[in-house]
């Protein structure tokens, strides 16, 4: 090698790493600005984290035990709220959410923990500050809840309940509706396992099911153990029904 080379090789190995620990130390800053931002947005909602962890290295955002709990405006619903161990969203699309507003996830993980839906209470409720950012359109792979206790409750009552399990397979908004609706989305397959089962079925029974299994792709339903609990003692069973009429 001669000398030119020699130093052309030198400077050219000393630009690529003075690059490579200028990109590094862009990518540690940008991460830590970015988890300070999911933070904001969670307070804003209502909630709190003792740990948010954005890794654009990795295109990752991880939370640490998730408290949150959101009101109604005229705050005279039960809140919907959640108390979640670990959140995990994985390979997030950095390309077409900066440039098409359009948000593409390989897989949200949640993971062991309480929630309760509040059918009358949506996100958008919990405050006026919250401003909708111009998102085109949602797509994720694979939506994942493990070990999560879920209840969904009415004006003051609880409705159903239920520790599940469940794996929700290609959801994608819809090109028309607005992406903070629910309905907005739809999804290719669901596999599911609901255990202690609770369904408040009228006024007068409850319906208790062991387990119940769906795996949507097979067009499977088992159902182990379902029990139909009177809510009333048999003297006070025909009153409340308003008629003559035996307890099953």
């Amino acid at each position: 090698m001669t000398p030119f080379s020699y130093r052309f090789a030198k400077w050219v190995l000393i630009v690529l790493a003075s690059l490579t620990v200028l990109l590094l130390i862009a990518g540690v800053v940008l991460s830590r600005y970015a988890s300070r931002a999911v933070h904001s947005r969670l307070e804003a909602f209502g909630g709190k984290s003792s740990d948010v962890n954005v890794n654009l290295f990795t295109k990752s955002l991880s939370v640490n035990q998730l408290e949150l709990s959101v009101r109604s405006d005229s705050g005279d619903h039960i809140p919907t709220k959640a108390s979640v161990q670990t959140i995990l969203v994985k390979n997030i699309d950095l390309y077409h959410l900066l440039f098409d507003n359009e948000l593409r996830i390989k897989e949200i993980s949640i993971e062991d923990g309480d929630i309760e839906l509040n059918r009358k209470v949506s996100l958008t409720d919990s405050s006026a500050t919250i401003q909708k950012n111009s998102l085109k359109g949602v797509y994720v792979e694979r939506f994942i809840l493990k070990a999560i206790h879920l209840s969904i409750v009415g004006d003051t009552s609880k409705e159903y309940s239920g520790t599940v399990d469940i794996t929700l397979n290609k959801i994608q908004s819809s090109d028309t509706a607005d992406v903070y609706e629910l309905n907005a989305y739809t999804l290719e397959s669901v596999d599911a396992k609901v255990t202690n089962l609770f369904i408040a079925a009228s006024n007068l029974y409850d319906i208790e099911v062991k387990q119940v299994n769906v795996r949507s792709e097979s067009k499977e339903l088992e159902v182990d153990s379902l029990i139909l609990l009177p809510k009333y003692p048999k003297d006070r069973f025909s009153r409340v029904a308003g008629k003559q009429i035996d307890r099953v």
